[in-house]
């Protein structure tokens, strides 16, 4: 499967910018290392600031499930890590229990959340903070709306199908 390579955006919140209303219709698992949140009052349920009516409570913490509404509402609000993954997904066509099981609770990019991603109506992203993102989703208006926004290029998603020597998908002169 193609995606959509870009350098430009520095926050979630740029990226996802372009497609922020399709953005705000989906589900999310958000894998960060060190989040979700920057601040604990999102998940203070002391605190009438909190978040938690948008987390589902079926799994693990992390990744971190969300109901529609976190994206792009929260964005300037999550950890922006080393490595950061965002899966969008449709709740109506999986089940948020289902696709964590079906991705061994994984969402980084690897073969199975790619054949998933393929399936299914999601938007995978992933942030690396050599200073690159990568998009993939079956969704080709969401593609071209990113393409176009960020200028990006085209990578093949099979980059991910087994052991990697060099991450960053292009030379380095090319940015």
């Amino acid at each position: 499967m193609n995606g959509i390579f870009f350098n430009s955006p520095t926050s979630l919140e740029e990226a996802i910018a372009p497609i922020a209303t399709q953005c705000s219709l989906l589900d999310w698992s958000i894998c960060l290392q060190s989040g979700p949140f920057r601040d604990l009052h999102f998940t203070d349920p002391d605190d009438e600031r909190n978040a938690l009516h948008l987390f589902y409570d079926f799994a693990d913490p992390f990744p971190a499930w969300f109901r529609a509404g976190i994206l792009p509402k929260y964005a300037p609000n999550l950890i922006h890590d080393e490595w950061s993954y965002y899966l969008g997904f449709d709740s109506t066509e999986i089940s948020p229990e289902d696709l964590s099981k079906a991705l061994c609770n994984d969402i980084g990019p690897c073969k199975r959340t790619l054949d998933l991603l393929a399936q299914y109506h999601f938007i995978s992203l992933m942030f690396v903070d050599d200073g690159w993102w990568e998009a993939y989703t079956t969704d080709k208006e969401m593609l071209d709306t990113l393409t176009t926004a960020w200028d990006g290029r085209v990578v093949n998603s099979s980059r991910w199908d087994g052991p990697h020597e060099h991450y960053y998908p292009f030379p380095a002169e090319v940015t």
